[in-house]
C-alpha cells in the first residue's frame, strides 16, 4: 500500500528542471485532487485511513506550509478538479461518485452542490477553458462530460475518449484539453489524446508520453502541459498544448510518489 505523503513540490513550467520543495500539507493524504487560480492553489479531499473531505490552500508565488481551507459536501478519494481562475469544480470520486462541488477559490469555506456527472466513476481526468470544464474517463470508462462553470447543474456528454481510461488526469489551455496517460486494457498507458474545450465530439490522438504511466497528475501554464507523478514515479514530462506531438523531459519530483495531484497559477486558460 501507498505511503500518504504530506510534501509539496514546485516547478517553474516554463523552464525545464527539477522540482524543489515548497513546504507541507497539514494532513497527509493520497488520491487526492488540486486546483489553482491566479494567487492561490487548493488541495480537495482524497484518503488517509478512509476518505476524508477536507481541503487545504497555498499561496502559489510564496512557499510554506498549506492552511484549512473548507470540506467538499461529500468525503471522497479518487475525484478530479478544475477551475477558471474564479470557481474551482470538483468531480467524481470512489464508489462511482457522481457528485460535482464548486468553491470560490478566493474565500475559504465548504465546497457547494454543483450537480452531477452523467455517469459516476473515480480516478478520471479534468480541465478547464475559462467558461467549460471537462472530466475526462475515469473507472475503465470513455465518457467525456462537460458543464458550464460559471451556472450549477447536471453534467451533459461531450463525446468519448479513444478508449476506456482510468488512473488518468488532464490539463488544458483556453482552447485544447489533454488527457494524460493512465491505465487501459490491463496496463499503464503511454498515450496523450485532446479535445478541442469549445467544440463538443470525440478525442483526438495527440502523441505519447515518454514513457507509460498510470495515476498521472497534471497542470499547465496555458501553453505547456506538465505531467508529473505516476505509480511509484518521479518522473516530469512535457507538452507544448497547440502542437501535438511527444512528450519531453522536464526534470524529476523531488521524491517517487503515488496517486498525487498538481496545479498551478496559470491553468485553465489563464495564462
Amino acid at each position: 500500500m501507498a505511503a500518504n505523503l504530506n510534501i509539496i513540490d514546485y516547478i517553474t513550467i516554463s523552464t525545464p528542471s527539477n522540482a524543489t520543495d515548497f513546504g507541507d500539507i497539514a494532513t497527509a493524504r493520497r488520491l487526492t485532487t488540486a486546483l489553482g487560480s491566479a494567487t492561490r492553489g487548493v488541495l480537495c479531499a482524497g484518503y488517509t485511513s478512509a476518505s476524508i473531505a477536507s481541503m487545504e490552500y497555498v499561496t502559489i508565488a510564496t512557499t510554506g506550509n498549506a492552511s484549512s481551507f473548507g470540506d467538499v459536501t461529500v468525503a471522497r478519494n479518487a475525484l478530479a478538479a478544475t477551475e477558471n481562475d474564479t470557481r474551482g469544480v470538483i468531480g467524481g470520486g470512489n464508489s462511482n461518485s457522481v457528485v460535482i462541488d464548486y468553491i470560490t477559490i478566493a474565500t475559504t469555506g465548504n465546497a457547494s452542490s454543483f450537480g452531477n456527472l452523467t455517469v459516476g466513476r473515480g480516478l478520471l481526468g479534468a480541465c478547464a477553458s475559462t467558461t467549460r470544464a471537462v472530466w475526462m474517463c475515469g473507472g475503465s470508462k470513455d465518457e467525456l462530460d462537460y458543464i458550464t462553470i460559471a451556472s450549477t447543474g447536471n453534467a451533459t456528454d461531450f463525446g468519448d475518449a479513444l478508449g476506456l481510461y482510468d488512473r488518468t488526469s488532464a490539463c488544458s489551455s483556453s482552447v485544447r484539453g489533454l488527457q494524460i496517460g493512465g491505465y487501459t486494457g490491463g496496463a499503464a498507458t503511454n498515450v496523450i489524446q485532446y479535445i478541442t474545450i469549445a467544440s463538443i465530439g470525440n478525442a483526438t490522438d495527440f502523441g505519447d508520453l515518454t514513457a507509460p504511466r498510470q495515476y498521472t497528475s497534471a497542470c499547465s501554464n496555458g501553453t505547456r502541459g506538465i505531467a508529473g507523478t505516476g505509480l511509484s514515479s518521479y518522473i516530469i514530462d512535457y507538452v507544448t498544448i497547440a502542437s501535438a506531438g511527444d512528450a519531453v523531459d522536464f526534470g524529476d519530483l523531488s521524491v517517487n510518489r503515488n496517486y498525487g495531484t498538481s496545479c498551478s497559477n496559470c491553468d485553465g486558460g489563464i495564462a
